[in-house]
């Protein structure tokens, strides 16, 4: 396999940062997403996610509610933006939001649709993933 070209989903699990602040959702969402064969990281803030992101460089998928504790949706889609260039962001709210190039999923979720969504986005080696940032 060339070294450029993503990995198979087959060889590599697919990790998916979700983000909310209600944890009865946030595990149920995770278990949805297992029962899927997707590999969920969990965050309950912003903050949180941001360490999170961190700690799995290779994760390249949110899905994430468009206001968090402690930092309005505005602030965080800006801060997304900064940080997850290229990603796949899923944006989650109940109101009319602007997530800007982010997509915009309403609520109620559906779940079976964004699990397919992120089964699509190609999964990247660390190795690549770090090559990439540092050019």
């Amino acid at each position: 396999m060339n070294r450029d070209s993503p990995v198979s989903h087959a060889d590599r699990r697919v990790e998916v940062l979700l983000v909310d602040a209600d944890a009865d959702v946030l595990l149920r969402l995770a278990t949805r997403f297992r029962r899927a064969g997707l590999h969920p990281i969990l965050a309950t803030s912003a903050l949180e996610a941001l360490d999170r992101m961190a700690d799995h460089p290779s994760c390249r998928r949110i899905l994430t509610e468009f206001t968090l504790p402690g930092l309005c949706g505005e602030a965080w889609m800006d801060l997304l933006r900064t940080r997850c260039e290229g990603w796949s962001v899923v944006v989650v709210s109940a109101r009319d939001a602007d997530p800007g190039h982010f997509v915009l999923s309403p609520k109620p979720l559906d779940v079976e649709n964004l699990i397919q969504h992120f089964r699509r986005v190609p999964v990247r080696t660390v190795a690549e993933v770090r090559r990439r940032a540092a050019s």
